[in-house]
């Protein structure tokens, strides 16, 4: 997840719609671009935003981390562990401007044994049995009277 603060210059309140290209970002590495919005024809961020003068408003967007290549395909390789630099902007605004460090993840764990499974007890279960109400061996069947 990126997160992406988005200022206005407006005196008064606004909604902005980004279009497929809007707000435009690329991601460099040490060897140029690897990541660049455009390519993929995919909104950075694809929601609309509110904004209001004086203040920045925080949109998370999601980037796969896959390099673009020509046509942002999903075969395209990933990019590897290092320092990046996003660059973000809209199309009349200064574009911003963030580094950030991809690490190895961590290495998967190794699954643990299976717990093993208790083995049932000889014979077949008997069904419970519903039970009567004590009778006192002095107590008549019927009532006296």
């Amino acid at each position: 997840m990126i997160d992406v603060a988005v200022t206005t210059t407006a005196k008064k309140p606004c909604m902005i719609t980004p279009k497929a290209y809007d707000p435009l970002a690329v991601i460099g590495g040490g060897s140029g671009a690897v990541w660049d919005s455009s390519v993929c024809k995919k909104a950075v961020v694809p929601q609309p935003i509110q904004l209001s003068p004086g203040w920045a408003t925080t949109i998370r967007a999601l980037w796969i981390p896959r390099k673009s290549g020509k046509d942002c395909s999903s075969d395209e390789h990933w990019v590897g562990e290092g320092k990046y630099t996003l660059r973000v902007g809209m199309l009349g605004g200064e574009p911003g401007k963030s580094s950030f460090t991809l690490v190895k993840p961590p290495p998967t764990p190794k699954p643990t044994s299976s717990p093993t499974p208790v083995k049932p007890t000889a014979g077949k279960p008997t069904p419970a049995q519903p039970t009567q109400p004590a009778t006192s061996p002095h107590a008549s069947p019927k009532p006296a009277g």
